[in-house]
C-alpha cells in the first residue's frame, strides 16, 4: 500500500512541476489572466479500479511523450533485469538510484496499464497506452482538450484500496501541502464511468478542493504552529516522523527571503552525497526542488527558501541565494539548538543519539561556530551512566566537589569497558568525575577543544603515567 501511495503522491507532483514550467511560462510573457487558472484534478473510480491524474501544465509535444514512454520501459527493464540477477537493486549505484527516483519506477508494480493524453498550448492533443503486454504507440486524440496532461491508471487488484474517496484526500492534505495550487478531488458520489470522454469538460463533475494552505513563511512566525511546521516537513520530506526542531527567518538586502530550517531527528532519507533537499519558492510558486550542497555535518537539515521578488530565471535566483542560505543555516541551526535545549533536554538527547558525530563533525570543521558546537556536546560520566550530560552540566557539578579549572575525561572502545576501568574507583574515592568518551573521533575533538570555558581537559589514563 506505501509502494501504491508514494507512486500516486509522486505523479501529483509530477503535475505539480508541470504547472511551474508553464507558470513560470506565463509569468515571462505576461500572460496574466492566465495565473489563475492552474489546478489538479484528481478522479478516482473504484468501480473500475482506475484514478485519472489531470494537469493544466505546459503538456508535452510528440518528441518529449516519447522519451517518457522510453525511460519508462527502461526504468522497467532495468528494474527488472536487476532483480532477476541480483535479487535487488544496489543502493550504492549512482545508475540505479537514478531509476528509483525516476517518478515512474514503480509503475508496473502498481498499475496493469497507463493511459497519458497530453496536449502543448500550440500543439495538437496525443495520447499513447502503455502496459507490459504491449509496446506503445503516439496516436492523435482526436476529442477536444486544453492546455496539460492527463494521467489514467488502471489500478492492480491489490492496491484497490487508494482509490477510495477518504484515503485519497488523506494522503493529499499529508503529503501535497506545498503543493500551492489547486488540488480538487472529485467527489465520493460522483464517480465518472469514461474518462476519456469526460475528463477535459468542466464543472461536469463535482470536485472539492483538498490543499487550502497558506504557505507558513508568508506567515508571521509568532502565529504559525506546531501542526504546520510539521506539515510542511512531511511534505518536503515525504515523511511522517517528528522533526526535533524548526525555525523561520526574514533576510532582507537585495533581495528578500523568507527561510525555514528544520533540523531532523535522523540523518534524512533518500539522499545521496550528503545533499540535502530544499525547496525553493518564489512568489509562492515553487520555481525549483534542489538537493542543496551543505557540510557534511550538517545532514540532519532541509528546508524551504521563499523569495519576494519578481520571477527570474530559477538557476539563476538559485544561485544567488546558494552562499545565504548556507551562512545563515551555519548560523541558525545554533539557535534552534538552544531553544530546544532549553525547553526539552531529553528531546535534544533523543537527537543526539543519532547524531553525535555529526554535531562532533562540526566542531571540527566549522571554525566561525565551533565553541557553538562544543555546548551540544553530550558524554556518559562515572557519576551517570544512564544519562548523557554536557559540558556545562560537568563543570556546574564539578565547582563543589573537585578541582574547578579540570575536566577529567577517559577514553576507551566502549561504556562498558570503561565502567570496569579501575582508575574509576580510585577517582570515585575522590568523589571526581570522569566523563567518558568512546567516539574514534574523541581524540581528534580534543586536539582541536583543549578547554571549555576556561576549564582544561586532562586524561586521567595519562595522569597515572
Amino acid at each position: 500500500m506505501e509502494t501504491a501511495q508514494q507512486f500516486l503522491v509522486n505523479l501529483i507532483l509530477n503535475s505539480f512541476e508541470s504547472i511551474n514550467k508553464s507558470h513560470y511560462q506565463d509569468y515571462q510573457k505576461l500572460n496574466l489572466e492566465r495565473l489563475d487558472s492552474y489546478c489538479i484534478k484528481i478522479l478516482p473510480n473504484s468501480n473500475e479500479g482506475s484514478i485519472a491524474i489531470i494537469d493544466s501544465g505546459i503538456g508535452l509535444n510528440k518528441n518529449e511523450l516519447g522519451k517518457l514512454v522510453n525511460d519508462i520501459y527502461r526504468t522497467f527493464t532495468t528494474t527488472n533485469l536487476q532483480t532477476e540477477n541480483e535479487g535487488e537493486i544496489d543502493n550504492s549505484n549512482e545508475a540505479d538510484n537514478e531509476i528509483k527516483n525516476n517518478t515512474f519506477f514503480p509503475l508496473f508494480v502498481v498499475c496493469d496499464k497507463l493511459l497519458i493524453i497530453t496536449k502543448t498550448q500550440e500543439g495538437k492533443a496525443l495520447m499513447t497506452e502503455l502496459s507490459i503486454q504491449q509496446n506503445s504507440e503516439i496516436k492523435e486524440y482526436v476529442e477536444d482538450m486544453e492546455r496539460g496532461t492527463a494521467f489514467i491508471l488502471q489500478i492492480k487488484e491489490q492496491y484497490k484500496n487508494v482509490l477510495s474517496h477518504e484515503y485519497l484526500k488523506e494522503t493529499i492534505q499529508k503529503k501535497c501541502q506545498m503543493v500551492v495550487h489547486p488540488i480538487s478531488l472529485l467527489s465520493n458520489n460522483n464517480e465518472i464511468s469514461n474518462f476519456k470522454s469526460n475528463m477535459i469538460e468542466k464543472n461536469s463533475q463535482s470536485f472539492h478542493q483538498i490543499n487550502r494552505v497558506i504557505p507558513i513563511w508568508h506567515k508571521n512566525y509568532k502565529e504559525i504552529t506546531e501542526e504546520e511546521y510539521q506539515k510542511v516537513y512531511g511534505s518536503i520530506t515525504q515523511d511522517s516522523d517528528q522533526y526535533f526542531g524548526a525555525q523561520i527567518y526574514k533576510v532582507e538586502g537585495s533581495f528578500e527571503l523568507r527561510m525555514i530550517i528544520y533540523i531532523s531527528y535522523d540523518n534524512l532519507k533518500n539522499t545521496n552525497n550528503n545533499k540535502r533537499i530544499f525547496y525553493l519558492y518564489n512568489n509562492k510558486l515553487l520555481m525549483n526542488k534542489k538537493k542543496f550542497q551543505l557540510p557534511k555535518y550538517l545532514n540532519y537539515v532541509c528546508g524551504v527558501i521563499g523569495h519576494e521578488d519578481s520571477p527570474i530565471d530559477p538557476e539563476t535566483k538559485w544561485d544567488r541565494c546558494n552562499n545565504i542560505y548556507t551562512k545563515y543555516c551555519r548560523r541558525n541551526i545554533h539557535v534552534i539548538f538552544e531553544k530546544m535545549i532549553k525547553n526539552d533536554e531529553e528531546k535534544y538527547l533523543k537527537f543526539y543519539q543519532s547524531n553525535s558525530i555529526n554535531i562532533k563533525l562540526g566542531l571540527l570543521n566549522d571554525q566561525v561556530y565551533s565553541k557553538k558546537f562544543q555546548k551540544l556536546l553530550r558524554y556518559y560520566s562515572s557519576y551517570n551512566t544512564e544519562k548523557m550530560i554536557s559540558l556545562q552540566s560537568y563543570i556546574n557539578r564539578s565547582i563543589k566537589n573537585q578541582n574547578p579549572e579540570i575536566i577529567y575525561y577517559i577514553i576507551g572502545e566502549s561504556l562498558e569497558s570503561l565502567k570496569k576501568n579501575n582508575l574509576i574507583a580510585k577517582y570515585n574515592e575522590k568523589n571526581i568525575e570522569i566523563l567518558f568518551m568512546t567516539d574514534d573521533i574523541d581524540n581528534e575533538i580534543l586536539q582541536v577543544m583543549t578547554e571549555f570555558e576556561k576549564y582544561k581537559f586532562q586524561n586521567i589514563s595519562q595522569d597515572e603515567k
